[in-house]
């Protein structure tokens, strides 16, 4: 390469003799092999519904807002605690994450149990500038700067009969995948 820049800037008068060629192609050449790693992501604060009481076939859903807004179809009494929203941040090495993130939920619905019963956990948001979305939900490259934080918001469902207590022992699994 500096054989083919020193032929044509020897083969040309009018063009000065310099190394700006030279220091172009150093210049470039980290920016080809340098490679950001991908975008993580970490949940700092767990789901929460507190201990309820079923009084019939119900649900409690907690949205992923700024307040966490929940709704619920007055089937429980809440025997202790609040429902909470989950709350992740994603994260990249790279100043701005040079990709739009897709975070999704690996299953569909998991399975929390208590004393003998089990509650289904599904519906899942996530926070956005909009409010509370579904996922899969894709954040914008220009807000993991170099990190984003927001809430992870679910609905619990729940039958008439199950014991009373806090059914907040499962895991959830949230995938991030970088879009091009």
């Amino acid at each position: 390469m500096f054989a083919i820049a020193r032929r044509l800037l020897s083969a040309s008068k009018s063009v000065p003799r310099t190394v700006s060629v030279a220091a172009l192609v150093l210049m470039s050449a980290p920016l080809r092999i340098a490679s950001a790693a991908p975008p993580t992501i970490s949940c700092g604060q767990q789901f929460a519904f507190g201990a309820i009481l079923p009084l019939c076939n119900g649900y409690i859903r907690v949205r992923a807002t700024p307040a966490s807004n929940t709704s619920n179809n007055a089937c429980h009494t809440q025997a202790s605690g609040a429902a909470q929203a989950a709350q992740c941040t994603i994260q990249t090495t790279a100043g701005v994450a040079s990709q739009n993130v897709r975070v999704s939920m690996t299953a569909p619905q998991v399975t929390a149990t208590h004393g003998g019963g089990s509650v289904q956990l599904n519906n899942f948001y996530v926070q956005t500038g909009a409010g509370s979305q579904t996922t899969p939900y894709t954040y914008a490259a220009a807000l993991i700067n170099p990190t984003h934080t927001f809430k992870v918001g679910a609905r619990l469902n729940f039958t008439n009969g199950l014991p009373t207590g806090a059914y907040n022992n499962s895991t959830i699994t949230i995938s991030i995948t970088s879009i091009p």
